[in-house]
C-alpha cells in the first residue's frame, strides 16, 4: 500500500515537473512576441503560461516558473539589462494566479480578480519600480509611461487568460476523471 502511494507521488511530482517545463518552454517562445511601444513600454504575452503555471500547478511551481521563464528568456533573447526585480516581478505573477485559481474552479470572476491583482502589483508597482532604478527616473514618470500600456494590456491579459485557462481547465479535469477512474478500474 505504502508503495503504491509513494509511486503515485512520484508519478504527480514528475508530471508537475513535465507541465511547468512546457509552460517555461512556452514563456520563453512567447518572449520573442512583443511589440515595443518606447523603452518603458512593451505588449508582451509571456505571462499567460506563467499565470497557467499558477492555476495549475500551485505557488511553488507557479513561481519557478515565473523566475525560470525570465532567466532563461534573457539567456535566449536578452532585449536589454538583466535585472532580478523583473525576475521577481514573473515569480509573483505565478504565484499571484495560484493564490485567486489553484485548487479551485475556474470561474471568470476569479481570473478577472487575477489578472486585476497582478496587473496591480506587478505592472502598476514592481516594474516601475525597477524601471525607474533602472533608467534613473521618478517613479511617477515609469508609472506614467506605462500607463496606456496597462491599460490596453488589462483586457487582453484577462480574455487571453481566461479562454486559455477554461480549456486547460477542462482538458485537466477530463483527463484526471480518466486518470482516476482507471485507477479505480484496476483495483
Amino acid at each position: 500500500m505504502r508503495e503504491n502511494k509513494n509511486n503515485t507521488l512520484y508519478k504527480k511530482s514528475l508530471l508537475s515537473l513535465t507541465y511547468a517545463a512546457m509552460l517555461i518552454a512556452i514563456g520563453v517562445i512567447l518572449g520573442f512576441l512583443k511589440l515595443p511601444l518606447n523603452p518603458f513600454v512593451e505588449l508582451r504575452f509571456q505571462q499567460i503560461p506563467i499565470a497557467i503555471s499558477g492555476f495549475l500547478l500551485g505557488p511553488f511551481y507557479g513561481g519557478a516558473v515565473g523566475a525560470l521563464t525570465d532567466i532563461l528568456s534573457y539567456f535566449v533573447h536578452p532585449t536589454g539589462e538583466f535585472f532580478p526585480g523583473f525576475t521577481l516581478s514573473s515569480a509573483l505573477t505565478g504565484v499571484i494566479f495560484a493564490v485567486f485559481m489553484y485548487k479551485k474552479p475556474f470561474s471568470f470572476l476569479r481570473a478577472l480578480f487575477a489578472c486585476l491583482v497582478n496587473t496591480l502589483i506587478t505592472s502598476f508597482l514592481l516594474n516601475c519600480i525597477w524601471l525607474s532604478m533602472l533608467y534613473n527616473t521618478t517613479f511617477s514618470a515609469a508609472f506614467l509611461m506605462r500607463l496606456p500600456k496597462n491599460l490596453i494590456m488589462i483586457p487582453m491579459d484577462i480574455i487571453i487568460f481566461s479562454i486559455v485557462a477554461k480549456l486547460v481547465y477542462s482538458i485537466f479535469r477530463r483527463n484526471s476523471s480518466s486518470r482516476s477512474g482507471t485507477t479505480e478500474q484496476t483495483r
